[in-house]
């Protein structure tokens, strides 16, 4: 197994000197997924990782990896 190069395998990284970032490259989004709908259209297709890594997929790519976990928050 190999370590992680952008967080050294702390699974989070700082990307200044005041704040701190959950690290996308080894991200498992394992938490699952949330619908983007508020400021991003209600019929959008994208989906963000609830771990909070960044990471925002298409509909059509989480379906092609068989991930099921998603849920759609309404604001």
């Amino acid at each position: 197994m190999s370590i992680c190069p952008k967080c050294n395998d702390t699974h989070w990284y700082a990307y200044d000197e005041n704040h701190a970032k959950i690290c996308e490259v080894c991200c498992t989004h394992s938490d699952g997924w949330w619908k983007l709908e508020e400021h991003y259209g209600k019929s959008n297709g994208k989906y963000a990782c609830k771990t909070g890594c960044g990471v925002v997929k298409a509909y059509e790519d989480l379906y092609e990896e068989k991930i099921v976990n998603v849920t759609v928050y309404r604001f």
